[in-house]
């Protein structure tokens, strides 16, 4: 078998095919099994242990772009960034409330580029993330005027309004490094470039946990 890696769902997603994997809510758990363009073979994790089973009538297709990919078992990369926030403190903080669900960084496999918190942010739903003005972040996806992003410090995660987040100036001008990943998830749509003004008409846009976002057309079978 080729070598797994490990997925938190962070987009919902509806079944269209009969091998497909129903996706309602963020936060479902997956081993990734294989992978196709835009598309990964998984079998869900409930526990987010990274046991495979090997029935395969519990393996289906899920869309790349709803997923979060990590390098251990989900339950795994979660316990070891709860206890690096505890041991540092910031789980204590008032101002900084433990997550339930933290997942550092350098934990997760998906590409990602540096960015900061340009303003505070407080958020107006489950799926969306508090932030701080000038929080060191990594920016995971964007689709649709938001961006999944997880904090440098302590690996909060969650969804924020792209224009709260700026750039991080790279020493001598050259881009962004990504994290390491040997089969990172197509990043979803960026959509048109947005202002930063918290301003903005923007502003108004729902957060991405309603309507699917675009996915490749998939062909083959498990």
């Amino acid at each position: 078998m080729a070598r797994v890696s490990y997925a938190v769902a962070i987009y919902p997603y509806m079944a269209e095919q009969e091998d497909e994997f129903d996706q309602p809510f963020s936060g479902d758990i997956f081993v990734i099994l294989s992978r196709a363009r835009g598309w990964w073979v998984a079998q869900r994790d409930p526990t987010g242990s990274g046991v495979v089973d090997t029935d395969t009538s519990k393996r289906g297709w899920v869309p790349a772009g709803c997923l979060l990919e990590t390098n251990l078992p989900v339950a795994s990369a979660i316990a070891e960034a709860t206890t690096a926030a505890k041991a540092s403190g910031l789980s204590d903080s008032p101002s900084n409330p433990e997550s339930k669900t933290p997942i550092l960084p350098l934990g997760i496999r998906s590409t990602s580029c540096a960015g900061i918190a340009l303003m505070d942010y407080k958020k107006m739903g489950e799926e969306e993330l508090d932030l701080a003005k000038d929080n060191s972040l990594r920016v995971f996806k964007r689709y649709n005027h938001w961006s999944y992003v997880v904090k440098e410090e302590g690996g909060d995660r969650g969804w924020v309004p792209s224009w709260f987040i700026g750039k991080v100036p790279v020493p001598g001008g050259a881009p962004p490094t990504p994290t390491p990943s040997t089969s990172p998830a197509p990043a979803m749509s960026s959509g048109p470039s947005v202002s930063l003004d918290p301003d903005s008409s923007n502003h108004n846009q729902a957060p991405p946990t309603s309507p699917a976002p675009p996915t490749q057309t998939r062909n083959g079978a498990i």
